[in-house]
């Protein structure tokens, strides 16, 4: 137990008031959240537009690009970005504390094969 911990504890045992933790001594899980944003491009720069980006494990954390290609989400800093997008491969990116993003999709190969002239 650390000197926050006994301090805690002392006072609510005295019937002090319940009080509020700082910001600085949360979880290091909350601390390590922030803002993800990025771009997402195809195999010519051109940006994809409605490109699926979601944090894998977290169902609530997605979003899809914008007109330009350009997402922002929340996520740990640790997280891994998945990207989607029909007639590409999807794409997994770890974020490895990095802020801002620049992702890559490739053509499907079976995508170009159904394609009917």
């Amino acid at each position: 137990m650390n000197k926050k911990h006994i301090l805690i504890a002392a006072l609510l045992s005295l019937g002090a008031p319940a009080v509020s933790i700082p910001a600085y001594a949360q979880s290091s899980t909350q601390a390590q959240t922030g803002t993800i944003s990025g771009t997402v491009i195809d195999e010519l720069g051109d940006p994809i537009v409605g490109a699926t980006v979601r944090v894998r494990g977290n169902k609530a954390a997605g979003t899809a690009t914008d007109i330009d290609g350009k997402f922002t989400l929340r996520a740990k800093k640790d997280a891994v970005i998945e990207v989607s997008y029909i007639g590409y491969n999807p794409q997994t990116v770890s974020v490895n504390g990095r802020n801002n993003l620049e992702i890559h999709l490739v053509p499907s190969a079976q995508a170009l094969e159904e394609v009917i002239v």
